[in-house]
This record gives structure tokens, sequence and C-alpha cells, in this order.
């Protein structure tokens, strides 16, 4: 039976971009010095890649547990916090999701309550989520919708950190980044950064419609 589950790893990913550069043979195997610079390039582009808004894979939904009498919490590190409810007695009840500049704006930060209002505080590595009222309990579950960072490509099996639908823009874009680097032409490597284009914006067009609401959590929930 068949089955959906093809994706490779970094190595293999480098090693296909190398392939694109006519450096490595057919069946032929990537030197460790290329891995170790296809590696950092391959993060690099990633990295770069956020700049340009290509981060919807990485919208999910988690929660946190409200501790009574605690307002700000450390979650792992995400870059932002798009919406938010919370729930009480598996009952659902919105929040409001501001600015930390709106959040400092309120006069008794001390009140006691059910949360109603969280602030997001980016920070590279320690972010902050600030609540208000300050939890009266310590049952009730804030669930928001974070934007978390990419993970980065740290070890030879790791796999990216995206759809596999991306394995051809990360194949061919890296095979661009790395062209400088070897004796390819300048009209090869303008081959490659067209074909790299076309491979980047044909993935960006797949994920414009991937990121989950909150009525898709709901349905998921029930």
């Amino acid at each position: 039976m068949a089955n959906s589950d093809f994706d490779l790893t970094r190595d293999q990913i480098i090693t296909a971009a190398i392939r694109k550069l006519g450096a490595i043979p057919s069946g032929g195997s990537a030197t460790n010095d290329q891995l170790s610079d296809g590696s950092t390039a391959l993060n690099a582009m990633v990295k770069a890649w956020q700049n340009l808004g290509i981060r919807l894979w990485t919208v999910e939904w988690t929660y946190l547990s409200m501790n009574a009498g605690t307002s700000i919490y450390y979650p792992d590190p995400i870059l932002s916090i798009q919406e938010a409810f919370l729930r009480r007695d598996d009952i659902d009840y919105p929040v409001d999701v501001g600015n930390i500049n709106e959040f400092m704006q309120i006069s008794d930060k001390t009140d006691t309550g059910m949360p109603g209002i969280i602030a997001f505080k980016y920070d590279k590595t320690s972010p902050e989520i600030y609540v208000w009222p300050t939890p009266e309990n310590s049952t009730d579950v804030l669930h928001f919708l974070q934007v978390r960072k990419l993970q980065d490509f740290d070890a030879t099996g790791d796999k990216a950190d995206l759809p596999s639908r991306w394995i051809n823009a990360l194949i061919w874009g890296l095979a661009a980044e790395l062209a400088p680097e070897y004796s390819v032409t300048v009209d090869v490597q303008d081959r490659l950064v067209s074909r790299s284009n076309f491979w980047l914006e044909a993935a960006i067009r797949g994920e414009r419609t991937q990121a989950p609401s909150m009525g898709d959590f709901i349905k998921s929930a029930y």
C-alpha cells in the first residue's frame, strides 16, 4: 500500500543541492566540509525566509495553566501571539491580545479575577506573557495561537521544520546560495536563482491557507 511520508534529512538536502551544482556525481556523497558549509548556508537561508513572512507552518495552538496570583508567564521562545481564549470548567471565554505598551497603561495591575487581557513581550530567549486581571485560581487554562521560531538543522538526521512540500524549495534555494562558492558560471547561477524562486513561490502559495484558526481548534477539541 502506498504512503505519503516522503521526507529528506539535513544531509540529504545538502547533498541534493550540491549535486545540482555538478560537484557530486549521481550516487555520490558530500564530504564533511561540504556538509558543514551546507548546513551553515541552509540554516541561514531558512532564517532569512522568516523576513519574508514565511512562517505559516509555525503557527499552532498551545496552552499555559494559570497560577493564582501570578500575572507574568514565560513560554518557550516564540515570535508572537495571534489570538487567545481562557478555558474554565470546560467553557471558553474570549481573551483580548494587546501589546505591551497598552498593557502598561492599565492603572491597577494588582486586580484579581478571570483573565481577559494578555500582552506578549518579545525577547529572543525569554519572552513574557502578561495576564490581567491576575488569575484568581490555578484551574483556568490559557489557550493561545502562537507563532514559534523555526527549528534549526542541528544534526545530520534533522528534517525541515515545515511540510515536505517545501523540499524542492530547500534544495534549489540551497543550490543557489552555494553556487558562488563553486565553479559555476554566472548563467548557471542565474538559472539556479530562477528555479529557486519558482519553487519558493509555489511553496508560499501552498501555505497561504494552512494557518489554523480558533474555529479549527474548537472543531478538533470536541
